[in-house]
């Protein structure tokens, strides 16, 4: 619309510029008393009425400046024509490109879903406490030796959300593969961290523990402005 508008505001200032020539000429009138004034020392002609006059050609200088105008509204409106054709095709294409990211999100949500059914049956039974302890970080003489810290019962049930918390997600080392983050929750356990890493959602949940390491593959030029977290839950106790 502004395109439009500001063509045809091209259009008729060309036309008062025409039309104002066309008036200029008229007004000369070669052998009137104001002849000398109106069309200047050097056009002046006091023979004027004794001259042939030329062959008319059939069409006035009237009509000559009405087609000049109708010829260049006509190509401006192609212009814009040309213009909201091409703006239209881009916003297809913008479309286009928004649904496919909303595709590819929603894919990956839920396969970090399925990922984490997945990890919480594996914590089902009673080798819980084993597998617990070991992955748990320790240090000093008893590593791989003392239990985790868990509740009651010893388990997260990341299904049912308890509370909420904050996170954060950093870079921690980058190399030619790609780069190790770090996550990090507000609680000290039962935790599930959601945030995006250009765009693409991820999922980190934190058992028994308050904060992870994570690798992305392949993002090597990544910073902490590239990371983005979108939530943080406090996960029931079973």
């Amino acid at each position: 619309m502004h395109t439009l508008t500001a063509l045809w505001t091209r259009a008729a200032a060309i036309s008062v510029i025409l039309i104002w020539a066309v008036d200029a000429v008229a007004e000369c009138r070669p052998g009137s008393v104001n002849a000398e004034h109106s069309c200047g020392k050097d056009n002046y002609d006091p023979n004027y009425k004794n001259r042939k006059k030329p062959a008319a050609s059939g069409r006035t200088d009237a009509g000559a400046a009405a087609d000049t105008i109708q010829s260049i509204g006509t190509y401006l409106q192609q212009q814009d024509d040309q213009s909201q054709n091409l703006e239209h095709q881009q916003r297809i294409e913008q479309d286009r490109i928004y649904e496919e990211q909303q595709r590819n999100q929603k894919a990956q949500f839920q396969q970090n879903y399925q990922e984490l059914d997945t990890f919480e049956s594996s914590m089902d039974g009673d080798g819980w406490e084993s597998r617990a302890a070991a992955a748990s970080p320790s240090k000093g003489p008893s590593k791989g030796k003392v239990p985790a810290q868990t509740s009651s019962t010893g388990d997260c049930n990341c299904r049912e959300v308890a509370g909420v918390c904050t996170a954060t997600v950093v870079v921690v080392k980058k190399n030619k593969t790609g780069a190790d983050f770090k996550v990090t929750s507000s609680v000290p356990r039962c935790s599930r961290v959601n945030y995006y890493i250009d765009s693409t959602p991820r999922l980190t949940v934190l058992i028994n523990t308050n904060t992870a390491m994570e690798h992305a593959a392949g993002l090597t030029e990544i910073s902490n402005k590239t990371f983005e977290v979108e939530s943080c839950q406090v996960c029931a106790s079973k």
